[in-house]
């Protein structure tokens, strides 16, 4: 019996000394939004992210009630729906440096991540809501911000499909 209480609090112990906490779950977001915009760092490739052409691939990103909102835009307007790269606010790109990354909890299994560069010199800012489900994180929203206000949707990514 004693043998077994010891195993109990050993155990106890080991998975209180596990558990994910703030620091850790902001850099399991913030690792998500880096991998996420790998391919555009320096010169990496501006085609696009491959859900734009493959909605089932979407799934691996957002949270499935704003892959059902791409899904009714797609459907509704063509794959390429709203007609720019949302996870850069572009249709072309020159990003000449790797995307600054910033994470911050607002919530339990919620963050607000923002990604900055440079895209033919002009500043971007890209803000994403992020939500953790099943371990995994995914992006719920994403907001724009530009120097140039006229350049960029004021609504939110949800609100823009919605509309359409």
């Amino acid at each position: 019996m004693e043998h077994a209480i010891r195993w109990i609090v050993a155990a106890g112990a080991l998975l209180a000394a596990s558990s994910v906490g703030p620091a850790v779950a902001d850099d399991g977001a913030r690792g998500f939004l880096e991998r996420v915009y790998a391919s555009y760092a320096a010169g990496g490739g501006c085609e696009g992210p491959e859900f734009m052409h493959d909605p089932a691939k979407a799934l691996g990103l957002f949270t499935a009630d704003t892959v059902a909102l791409l899904e009714r835009a797609w459907a509704e307007e063509g794959v390429a729906a709203p007609g720019f790269d949302i996870l850069i606010a572009a249709q072309d790109c020159d990003i000449p440096a790797a995307p600054s990354v910033t994470v911050a909890p607002t919530g339990p299994d919620q963050a607000r991540g923002v990604v900055a560069f440079s895209n033919f010199g002009q500043a971007i800012e890209v803000s994403h809501d992020l939500v953790r489900s099943a371990g995994r994180w995914r992006i719920h929203d994403i907001r724009w911000k530009s120097a140039d206000p006229d350049d960029l949707p004021t609504e939110s990514l949800r609100t823009l499909l919605s509309q359409l």
